[in-house]
């Protein structure tokens, strides 16, 4: 500020601004030396990937001192009212800068050998590869140098400042994010952990006198809360996705009216029928670019409006769970659907130039796509109906497994061995099915006994019962029953009926049920017989 207002003169307001550059570069240069620190918050708390940040945290000492003494010299040349040394010497360092910011990004997107080892063992979304990012950083700086060298200097360095207040902005909003959303983890983890101690202090005066141990009353797992709930985690990323938006608009907010000229760049034209008379209708780059936008918020819109609206709305409403998943489902492939509708209708495709199109997929829905359409239809029915659920245990054409997705056109089982088996929504409407967990999971479990002939049948009947009121897995209520059905050819017929509380615990029970009968019954000197 003593430089700047203290004397007047033209050096010292360069200077000024120089110091003023440097400030902000020695802060931007401190700030991701220690957010990329071996012991820094990427490592520490997001648990991201050594490797890669220990390359940037290298990178960044070797190419941060050039890139600031860059920018100040740049600093220092726009400042000053000289023609000849800003389009010179400041447009040559700026040149220099993007060559020093592209030989930086090409070191990150796996052309060289080196470089795609780096990513090794590696796999990110898109929006978090850095390969994705430094291939956009790459091409922005070839772009700003193609521009400074034709002349457009100025305009470069105002573009690259508007893309560093960019930059800066998103690296804001992520970390944002991923603070906020350890933060919501920590609180989840907590509140489960409570819980927990509450219901093991629960368990332990209930079964005080059981003498189990407390480890057989305790599940460890309630600890390893992985995620956090779905509703906490929509709204933070609307609230994220809305902050972003907002600050990238005003960011930008005084460039968007100099993009005009793409208007008169025009890719194609199409044939528009209007009051009978067929024109030309041009179609603009920035036509294009529009409907590409409104095509990608469609795409995001569908991915993430559906469990917005669950969590603002549907969750308020007295809806049976079918019905959200069914308005929620629908949703998303509305939204889809209108964003392609409106997408073509920008590239210039009305319906005079694509209803040979609809005409000719009618025609083959008569013909060979019925069943396709049959699948759809049943899909709809699905997902209003809910006679299968996300989760239910069914069996179909002695085929048992666990519903895992329900889609438009089919539904996937996981069976027994892991498989997933792909089924067309059509079968579960027009075909019977078992669904063993729609409205309650309790099931009966019957184990069949055959013993030899001359064994005391009501010593068989109460040593089944013992047995199976003995299991804690066998539900007091209904009652276990013990039946002596019929006599056989060679053996006297009993069947014990149970009740299990899970789908899951059948397999299990059965052979508890199996080890005991068979252990107690050689010890009361009573024989089994095969059948």
């Amino acid at each position: 500020m003593i430089l700047r207002y203290g004397t007047n003169t033209e050096i010292n307001h360069a200077f000024s601004v120089s110091l003023h550059v440097a400030a902000i570069a020695a802060f931007i240069w401190s700030f991701i030396l220690l957010l990329f620190h071996p012991e820094g918050l990427l490592i520490g708390q997001f648990k991201c990937s050594e490797k890669l940040v220990s390359k940037m945290y290298q990178d960044i000492k070797r190419f941060a001192p050039v890139v600031t003494l860059l920018c100040i010299i740049i600093a220092f040349t726009d400042a000053l009212d000289d023609d000849l040394v800003r389009n010179g010497f400041g447009r040559l360092t700026f040149i220099l800068l993007c060559l020093v910011l592209a030989v930086f990004a090409f070191g990150w997107m796996a052309v060289t050998r080196s470089g795609k080892a780096l990513y090794q063992g590696e796999s990110f979304y898109l929006m978090l590869n850095p390969r994705f990012w430094m291939t956009l950083l790459f091409m922005l700086q070839i772009g700003m140098i193609i521009m400074a060298a034709i002349g457009y200097y100025f305009a470069a360095i105002y573009q690259y400042l508007l893309v560093f207040q960019s930059i800066s902005w998103i690296i804001f909003c992520a970390l944002t994010f991923f603070i906020s959303f350890r933060s919501l983890l920590i609180i989840q983890r907590r509140i489960a952990f409570e819980r927990a101690v509450e219901k093991r202090e629960e368990i332990l005066a209930q079964r005080i006198t059981t003498g189990k141990s407390e480890a057989d009353l305790l599940d460890d797992n309630y600890i390893d809360v992985k995620t956090i709930s779905k509703q906490s985690a929509t709204v933070l990323k609307i609230s994220i996705w809305a902050l972003l938006i907002t600050g990238l608009g005003f960011i930008w907010i005084d460039v968007l009216p100099a993009l005009s000229f793409l208007e008169k760049i025009t890719i194609w034209r199409t044939s528009v029928e209007t009051d009978g008379e067929v024109i030309m209708r041009p179609i603009t780059l920035q036509t294009l670019l529009v409907a590409l936008i409104v095509l990608s918020l469609a795409m995001i819109a569908a991915h993430n409006l559906p469990g917005t609206l669950e969590l603002l709305v549907l969750r308020h409403l007295s809806l049976n769970p079918g019905t959200g998943y069914a308005i929620t489902t629908l949703l998303k492939y509305s939204i889809v659907i209108i964003g392609i509708m409106v997408t073509l209708q920008k590239l210039g495709m009305e319906w005079s130039n694509i209803q040979w199109l609809v005409a000719a997929l009618s025609v083959g829905l008569g013909f060979g796509l019925q069943e396709v359409f049959a699948n759809f239809v049943s899909g709809l029915i699905l997902l209003f109906e809910r006679p299968i659920r996300i989760g239910d245990m069914i069996t179909l054409n002695n085929t048992s497994g666990t519903v895992s997705k329900i889609h438009i056109r089919a539904t996937t089982l996981i069976d027994s061995d892991r498989k997933e088996i792909v089924v067309p929504n059509k079968i579960f409407i027009t075909q019977q099915l078992t669904n063993w967990t729609l409205s309650d999971q309790i099931t009966r479990l019957i184990i069949p006994v055959r013993i030899a002939r001359g064994s005391d049948s009501n010593k068989v009947s109460a040593l089944l019962l013992e047995i199976a009121k003995n299991n804690p897995m066998v539900l007091r209520d209904p009652e276990p029953a013990a039946l002596f059905l019929e006599f056989g050819s060679n053996a006297l017929n009993f069947e014990l009926r149970v009740f299990v509380g899970q789908i899951s615990d059948r397999v299990k029970l059965t052979h508890q049920l199996h080890l005991e009968i068979n252990r107690r019954f050689a010890e009361e000197g009573i024989d089994l017989v095969s059948p």
